[in-house]
């Protein structure tokens, strides 16, 4: 019987998704400076080279350079890219760039998926321990406390938090350290829960570095999938596929014995 004592979390695209559109929000805080981008090339300028970047520097360029760093230019190739001088954005880059940081630490851009407080909320009420595994940067402590459910990752402000961030890390999902070190902390904190990867299940949105990382590492996984949902049910095979968040209470329970198969 896998009893399931712990669930992690992936964020984007599980707990928490941006809020409007990437170029919406990339062109209003370049018009605040004077620059004038083409709104309809941001978003795919930004996933080009958010790809190639990521191939390139994966893990937010770390150790070579900072996250900071990293994002700096991913956001002025971008913007250089759709439409804007590379003089003019050399020009008011600097500001340009730090409302976009700091504005995305913010809970006004960020959405948290409407089930989230209930899923976590049940979890922690049935004993089950709660943690986050994100491919991250140092704001996501921050975003998670702003949005309000910093305190199912966090007994008290002293205690460890159960938010395992690749830039804390330096590996990514779907490498197995990273799943390892969120196991860790939990058993750390939690010693007599005999916690181990058979009694852990991760649910996110990404085949490779959610599902596959996790089936790799041990745990059992839940892929979380809202873009065809009459495709997907809730069966428990090698993986479960999900499109409410809200279905995993009931995944929970299917492999707690709770309700057979």
């Amino acid at each position: 019987m896998k009893w399931i004592r712990l669930v992690t979390f992936d964020a984007t695209g599980t707990l928490i998704r941006p809020r409007g559109s990437i170029s919406d929000q990339y062109a209003a805080a370049c018009r605040r400076y004077g620059l004038k981008p083409d709104t309809q090339k941001i978003r795919d300028n930004f996933m080009k080279h958010w790809k190639r970047m990521s191939d390139e520097q994966p893990c937010f360029g770390l150790p070579a350079r900072s996250s900071r760093d990293w994002w700096s230019e991913l956001v002025k190739s971008t913007i250089v890219d759709s439409g804007c001088s590379h003089e003019d954005v050399e020009r008011v880059f600097e500001p340009v760039f730090n409302d976009l940081f700091t504005d995305y630490c913010k809970k006004e851009l960020w959405d948290i998926d409407p089930d989230a407080h209930m899923v976590l909320r049940d979890l922690t009420n049935k004993g089950v321990r709660v943690a986050i595994v994100s491919n991250f940067d140092e704001r996501l402590p921050q975003i998670v406390e702003d949005i309000g459910i910093h305190k199912y990752f966090r007994q008290t402000k002293e205690s460890p938090s159960m938010i395992t961030s690749s830039v804390e890390i330096g590996y990514e999902k779907p490498h197995r350290k990273i799943f390892h070190s969120a196991l860790q902390k939990i058993q750390n904190m939690y010693p007599h829960d005999n916690i181990n990867p058979e009694n852990c299940i991760h649910v996110g949105d990404h085949i490779n570095k959610d599902v596959t990382g996790a089936l790799q590492y041990g745990f059992n996984a839940c892929y979380y999938n809202t873009e065809k949902p009459e495709h997907y049910t809730t069966n428990i095979g090698e993986y479960c596929t999900i499109n409410k968040l809200g279905q995993l209470l009931k995944v929970v329970d299917i492999l707690n014995n709770m309700h057979p198969i």
